[in-house]
């Protein structure tokens, strides 16, 4: 079997194949990457799998803060847009805003009066995902 039938074989296939560089950059990634990530190869190609912190990311480590003798402030640039802290969308804006809750109030309990479906895919993507490897999650 020559390379021409283990191209047609990546090209084809519905898994995701990827090459990454010992420098985390991706030097390819198959074409179904777009049904299952929503990326066309060429967004992901020469990049290094970047994808904006969660919105739910900057909440977590905020309400990690909560013991801790200062006065801790955040604000994410860019909330809500494709290229700043965001989560699916939906929730973006009330998440936003609970983290200026507790900007003003230094109480960690805003949080718990936000929440999302997406929530639970932040914890798998936290869980799964490493800095080498192409996003989970847009």
């Amino acid at each position: 079997m020559g390379s021409r039938f283990h191209r047609t074989l990546v090209e084809e296939s519905s898994d995701t194949v990827s090459i990454v560089d010992e420098d985390g950059v991706i030097r390819y990634v198959s074409p179904s990457v777009e049904d299952l990530l929503g990326f066309e190869p060429d967004e992901l190609v020469g990049e290094g799998g970047y994808r904006p912190p969660w919105l739910w990311s900057v909440a977590h480590g905020l309400t990690g803060t909560a013991d801790v003798d200062a006065i801790v402030v955040s604000d994410p640039v860019g909330h809500g847009s494709d290229r700043g802290a965001h989560n699916c969308g939906e929730c973006d804006d009330r998440v936003q805003t609970a983290i200026k809750d507790f900007d003003r109030r230094q109480d960690p309990s805003v949080f718990e009066q936000v929440s999302c479906a997406c929530e639970a895919t932040w914890e798998l993507v936290m869980a799964e995902e490493t800095s080498y490897n192409m996003p989970l999650a847009r």
